[in-house]
């Protein structure tokens, strides 16, 4: 089962709200907790033990001094990949579990800790939460200008997913099994806004149902591709990620108050956690790498205030995409070979011409609303007239049901990681 699914929209997420907000506020934590391993077992299938028994491991690890608790979580990612367990949600859970670990918490009540740990609009593919964040969430009275907003974010979510995302993949797909010049273009257009769709959508589907739960989870996503450097392009995408990669490897490790060698060592370990995580391909490491060197040499080259500028900056983050779609670094290279057009590959033919001007009034509209102008525009709308919100609103419900019938959806992206 995923956030996406009929079943789990028509049926799963109404009963399971009308379960929290109808048992006692004190036993909320336990309802909550019985909902997410019931969605996890419903999600991992066979694997549904792994999450329970990681969190009992959380648990003893809590009361054990020092950072014992913390580096003996994070051994457990690639230690599940070694065994070949490849449970849905596991790299997520790692990294929440350590970092509830490293900030020295003690829960005691380890039903409480589950409901936490294995918070399931975010269990599988996060965005990655804070202990603190969701604490005193399980306390408070239900907020209903937080839920209405929830709902709202996890319809736009559910359209960025179900009617965006899936046909950028088809189209991606589609171009990227050409053999010239601009179906190479076109596929790694396609890709990029894929990924932010799909991405972005799944963490508002999650953040929006957090929200209708009482919990008010930061945003993961703010408009990447905006960005007029490659290190703010990735202080706007994962945001959660990036934090978390910040406060407990960058940070921890001297980041850049000891010294340009120890700054690009800190860098460099941020990098090269963030490939593995991801997989341990040596088309990550790739990915890993050429991202290092350029936020290296924008923080070691490039005047303070000084930024490359929003068209460099797209061109570079989408050259890091080829490795991160890519299986293998032959692959990689046999992709930039057609994007540049090398050895003998042709600019264009006729397909390219016809599948172009037959998809490109979809990802133009794609393109258009990966920018802010569309969101501000509804923000706006919902603050000075909010009844003009609600027809919007069941437009985008019957839109996502109609994208639920046609079915063959792909799955999220980052769920696989």
């Amino acid at each position: 089962m995923t956030l996406y699914t009929a079943f789990f929209l028509l049926g799963f997420l109404p009963i399971s709200v009308i379960v929290y907000y109808a048992v006692p506020r004190r036993a909320r934590y336990a309802a909550l907790c019985a909902i997410d391993l019931v969605f996890y077992a419903l999600a991992a299938g066979k694997f549904f033990w792994i999450l329970p028994l990681f969190t009992l491991v959380t648990y003893g690890l809590s009361f054990v001094k020092g950072r014992v608790g913390f580096f003996g979580m994070l051994a457990i990612l690639p230690l599940t990949r070694l065994c070949g367990i490849s449970a849905v949600g596991v790299s997520f859970f790692v990294l929440r579990a350590a970092a509830y670990l490293y900030d020295g918490h003690r829960e005691k009540n380890f039903v409480r800790l589950c409901a936490f740990l294995c918070l399931f609009p975010t269990v599988t593919a996060g965005p990655l939460t804070r202990y603190d964040a969701l604490r005193d969430g399980f306390d408070k009275p239900a907020n209903y200008p937080l839920i209405e907003r929830g709902i709202l974010l996890a319809l736009a979510g559910l359209v960025k997913k179900l009617f965006f995302a899936d046909a950028l993949y088809a189209a991606f797909a589609q171009f990227h099994a050409g053999g010239t010049a601009l179906s190479a273009v076109a596929a790694l257009l396609c890709y990029a806004l894929y990924i932010y769709f799909d991405f972005s959508g799944y963490s508002d589907i999650a953040i929006g149902i957090a929200a209708v739960f009482g919990f008010d989870l930061p945003k993961n996503f703010d408009h990447p591709y905006l960005s007029r450097s490659v290190g703010e392009f990735f202080r706007r995408w994962h945001i959660s990620l990036g934090t978390w990669l910040r406060d407990y490897v960058y940070i921890p490790l001297g980041g850049s108050r000891r010294g340009k060698g120890r700054m690009l060592l800190s860098l460099g370990s941020v990098w090269l956690t963030s490939a593995l995580w991801h997989g341990s391909t040596l088309s990550y490491l790739l990915w890993g790498g050429w991202f290092f060197c350029l936020i290296a040499a924008e923080k070691l080259l490039l005047p303070r205030g000084v930024h490359l500028g929003h068209v460099s900056t797209l061109a570079l983050v989408l050259i890091g995409w080829v490795f991160f779609f890519s299986k293998t670094p032959a692959a990689a290279f046999a992709f930039f070979e057609r994007l540049f057009c090398l050895g003998g590959t042709l600019l264009y033919c006729r397909a390219d011409l016809y599948n172009g001007m037959r998809q490109f009034p979809f990802v133009l509209l794609a393109a258009f609303c990966a920018t802010p102008i569309l969101h501000n525009a509804l923000c706006a709308l919902y603050r000075r007239k909010k009844v003009l919100i609600y027809p919007l609103a069941a437009a985008a419900f019957a839109l996502v049901l109609s994208c639920l019938a046609v079915g063959a959806h792909q799955p999220f992206l980052y769920a696989s990681f």
